[in-house]
């Protein structure tokens, strides 16, 4: 068995290149790190509880200003989950974006918007265009 680990105070970086499946035309160059040395993994374990707690809150106050907008968008060429990261990534662009959901299966894609942000037909042709894929339409939904 072979073991990689980082000499104290350094990181190990692996870059893995891979081709998801024959239909997906994306290839992807993903970097893989590890955390260098067990006290800094343990002072990140220590921040969880207040991260816990801040999301909390802050969820509290996301559901006051909850109105807003869902859109299902019916997507072609969806085939791995790199397909789904890059259209997650294109909507994150977008100011008003709360949330996105690729279903590759049903080849839709469920976006959430904030109250006043609307998604637009050119706007969505346009962006699909550029990550790859085929879009078919979308249905607008208040939240």
């Amino acid at each position: 068995m072979l073991a990689l680990e980082p000499a104290p105070g350094s990181t190990l970086d692996i870059n893995l290149a891979f081709h998801c499946l024959p239909k997906c035309k994306l290839s992807r160059e993903k970097p893989v790190s590890w955390l260098p040395n067990p006290q800094q993994l343990q002072s990140e374990k220590m921040k969880i509880p207040q991260i816990a707690l801040a999301a909390l809150f802050l969820l509290g106050s996301i559901q006051a200003y909850a109105a807003g907008t869902q859109y299902e968008i019916q997507v072609n060429g969806l085939a791995c989950p790199f397909c789904a990261y890059s259209i997650e990534k294109k909507f994150s662009k977008i100011d008003g974006v709360q949330n996105v959901n690729v279903e590759l299966e049903a080849g839709k894609v469920f976006v959430d918007t904030a109250d006043g942000v609307q998604l637009t037909e050119p706007q969505m042709i346009k962006l699909f265009k550029e990550a790859g894929f085929t879009y078919k339409g979308f249905r607008a939904t208040p939240l």
